[in-house]
């Protein structure tokens, strides 16, 4: 477990020692700063992200980073396959975000997604060729119409909305039976001298062959972006107590929560980990 965290952070840091493969004649891109939205392969080699609307692909070791696809669209949100053979992610090269696929052993982009309103991967159902999506569907505002939607990328059918309740950051657990999830959510990039909010995130669970719903951390300071231990037995996730964001670590059957990282002067953004096949 160890191990499979530490990818996930190696992935983060090496952002500070890549380079462009190939520079633009127009733009400088020699150099890659700032980063965002990484996901790690599953054997741990290799990571994708974004930058300057486009995604990459590069070795967690760090060095040079290449361009998937091509063209003048904004691409966003990638979300590798836990094999490591695919990557979707969200564009709006056909108008609005819709989620794409990128194949590496056939180098092509295939359209997944249809809908008329924004959809945006987040993660990949363990096990299987769905998705873990999120939408505006159906309301005004963009904090009251965000939904949980689950997309096969085998075939195009109707999406599935899990339940209809505003909903963000989803990710499946290990064994298909829960789903974490954040509600509310203060803005992203404030830090606050105060760590609480009014508007502060919760992550909560959901059991899908029951529908239950089960608070998780529900703190007065803004909690997001969950990510599942291997084992299911909890989850990291990260909380703003004291201002700034930092990793944490929740076990559900004490329901202690334990702070990992300790930075002061900036939040920690979009945590990712390696699948369980990392570990192997």
């Amino acid at each position: 477990m160890k191990h499979i965290f530490a990818t996930a952070c190696a992935a983060l840091i090496s952002f500070c020692s890549i380079s462009a493969e190939k520079p633009a004649a127009l733009d400088d891109w020699s150099r890659i700063f700032l980063g965002s939205n990484p996901s790690v392969g599953g054997d741990g080699r290799n990571f994708v992200f974004e930058w300057n609307d486009s995604i990459w692909i590069a070795s967690t070791r760090g060095g040079y980073a290449r361009r998937l696809g091509t063209g003048s669209s904004a691409d966003t949100w990638p979300v590798m396959s836990p094999d490591g053979s695919k990557v979707a992610f969200a564009s709006d090269r056909d108008g609005g975000m819709k989620v794409f696929e990128f194949d590496f052993a056939k180098d092509s982009v295939r359209q997944v997604t249809y809908h008329s309103e924004s959809t945006m991967p987040r993660s990949w159902c363990p096990g299987s060729s769905k998705l873990m999506c999120v939408g505006y569907r159906d309301a005004s505002g963009p904090k009251t119409c965000l939904r949980i939607l689950i997309i096969s990328t085998d075939e195009r059918r109707a999406e599935e909305m899990l339940f209809d309740v505003q909903a963000n950051d989803p990710v499946m657990s290990p064994d298909g039976a829960y789903v974490l999830f954040t509600r509310r959510g203060d803005e992203l990039y404030r830090k606050r001298r105060h760590s609480s909010s009014p508007a502060a995130g919760q992550i909560w669970r959901y059991e899908i062959a029951t529908g239950k719903f089960d608070p998780m951390v529900t703190h007065e300071s803004d909690c997001r972006s969950p990510q599942w231990m291997p084992d299911g037995s909890g989850f990291y996730y990260l909380d703003a107590k004291g201002g700034v964001r930092n990793v944490w670590r929740h076990d559900i059957a004490s329901g202690k929560d334990t702070q990992l990282t300790f930075f002061e002067d900036d939040h920690v953004f979009q945590p990712f980990l390696t699948p369980p096949l990392a570990s192997r």
